[in-house]
């Protein structure tokens, strides 16, 4: 598995779809649950392994964390939160950077348009800070490339 490190200094705007991005509040819990749940064993069916309980419980309790620090944002639709994605600066981030990760969208509402739409928002802001946008993705991933590709992102680095 190789990691790719990507940029994105000029993000390119996605076509238009209905709702908007906001940071997520504690109300939104139960939807995030369900999305992060949703993002844990899809990561875990990539690498190959097995559901574990106190793994997922530990991986929402630090979503859970991080909500409460504004950390992450939704994309809401007609007051249903169908995506989100997390934005972070600060410790474990070089200085300059903003980190965009843990991106995944309900899976009823998938190739709407919704993820792209978010990270597009996600990077504008951090931009609009003076944050150069970056996110590690998996080289062999075809939607991630494909997504991270048109909002503008390119290659800084492999690992």
């Amino acid at each position: 598995m190789t990691i790719v490190r990507l940029q994105c200094r000029e993000v390119r705007q996605p076509p238009v779809v209905l709702g908007g991005a906001r940071r997520a509040q504690d109300s939104d819990w139960p939807a995030l649950e369900a999305l992060f749940t949703e993002y844990k064993h899809e990561i875990e069916h990539q690498d190959g392994l097995v559901p574990d309980a106190a793994a997922l419980r530990e991986h929402l309790e630090a979503r859970l964390r991080g909500v409460a620090r504004g950390e992450y944002w939704v994309w809401e639709v007609s007051g249903l939160v169908v995506a989100v994605a997390g934005l972070w600066t600060g410790e474990g981030v070089p200085p300059g950077e903003a980190e965009l990760g843990a991106l995944t969208t309900n899976p009823e509402h998938r190739r709407k348009g919704y993820a792209r739409n978010l990270a597009t928002a996600l990077c504008q802001a951090a931009l609009r800070e003076g944050h150069v946008p970056v996110i590690q993705i998996e080289r062999d991933v075809g939607s991630a490339s494909r997504l991270c590709a048109a909002l503008g992102f390119r290659e800084a680095a492999a690992e």
